[in-house]
């Protein structure tokens, strides 16, 4: 876990280098990609310095967000984080809705700080995000899943499900879900 926090701290510093460096460039998500692939190698190469373990198995929860909760949205309330909210291990915050749901949908589908968001929907897979604390009350929407572990730090986990690996995982994991063209193995 030490070292995850580590690679997960220079992920960080090297992104915010970037960043200052490009600012309005529209490949930012591309470039994370490449930062993880420049820190950490292909998949075989990751195969062989790591055991392989099954991403499900290092999981303590995987919540996939329930259809059309925009129907409750409000003036005032939880915030929505959607699919476009996601990329660049950030929640874009301009185009969030607030809503207030049933408690059920409040209990199931909450946010807290430390998870990692993902987006699910078609042609947006691997937009990923770590939650910070400000961020609550929130709750996810459609096409976004939470993934909780104790196990893995969050900016790492977040990097790895936008690379070329993690997006293999999360596509393989969606294959054969209902209202996704990608199993919640992932």
């Amino acid at each position: 876990l030490y070292q995850q926090q580590n690679w997960s701290r220079q992920l960080d510093h090297a992104f915010e280098l970037w960043r200052k460096w490009a600012r309005e460039a529209k490949s930012r998500d591309t470039t994370r990609r490449l930062f993880f692939h420049n820190f950490f190698g292909t998949t075989i190469g990751m195969q062989q310095r790591w055991q392989a373990v099954e991403l499900g198995r290092l999981l303590d929860k995987l919540i996939i967000g329930s259809a059309s909760l925009e129907r409750y949205r409000a003036p005032h309330g939880d915030w929505l984080i959607r699919p476009g909210n996601l990329g660049c291990n950030r929640i874009n915050m301009e185009e969030m809705l607030h809503v207030r749901l049933p408690a059920a949908g409040v209990r199931r589908n909450r946010v807290l700080a430390g998870d990692v968001l993902v987006s699910l929907l078609a042609g947006q897979h691997g937009q990923t995000a770590t939650a910070p604390a400000e961020i609550a009350p929130a709750s996810i929407g459609a096409g976004v899943a939470i993934l909780r572990s104790a196990q893995l730090e969050p900016g790492f986990l977040a990097a790895y499900l936008s690379s070329g690996t993690g997006l293999g995982e999360i596509e393989r994991g969606l294959a054969g879900l209902p209202g996704h063209d990608l199993t919640a193995s992932a």
